[in-house]
């Protein structure tokens, strides 16, 4: 290999190794440390925004940040689906929960995204979805089918 050869080898890979680094910053950016999209970058966090989205779409589904969420879950006979939107699985249950409360008609059902969550709060995977009732100490668990018509039968069934 001429010295013409060995040098073009090695600026071709320096390029690859700086255009590399330059696309691996860029995602960093947009994404926290496990690789989710970053808080500070994404709508899902804004409970209100996709409250109005959801009740546009005729969903009978209200979005939670942490604030709102201690009080749903100690004062209201509700449903709340705790999901994160890096989830495979949220991501097929999160819509049949918002069709679920089409067919629920006036059953309280909330969505409370994972960063939204405080700190120390019991949720440990995702999807959950949890029953809360009046007294704020009985809560149930759904185990049921992931569908449309299994959350709803959950939200209400007393």
């Amino acid at each position: 290999m001429s010295s013409t050869e060995k040098d073009r080898s090695l600026i071709i890979g320096f390029v690859v190794l700086v255009v590399v680094v330059i696309v691996g910053f860029a995602i960093m950016a947009k994404t926290d440390v496990k690789g989710r999209p970053d808080a500070g970058k994404t709508s899902a966090l804004d409970p209100k925004k996709m409250t109005e989205e959801a009740a546009a779409k005729g969903y009978e589904v209200h979005f939670l940040g942490a604030a709102e969420l201690s009080k749903v879950e100690h004062h209201n006979d509700c449903v709340v689906m705790y999901y994160a939107d890096w989830c495979g699985y949220c991501r097929q249950a999160l819509p049949a929960f918002l069709e679920a409360s089409r067919i629920t008609g006036d059953a309280l059902m909330y969505a409370v995204e994972s960063r939204n969550i405080p700190k120390g709060h019991p949720v440990g995977s995702f999807p959950t979805v949890i029953r809360y009732h009046t007294d704020g100490r009985t809560r149930e668990v759904h185990k049921g089918p992931r569908t449309p018509a299994g959350y709803a039968s959950f939200a209400t069934t007393h």
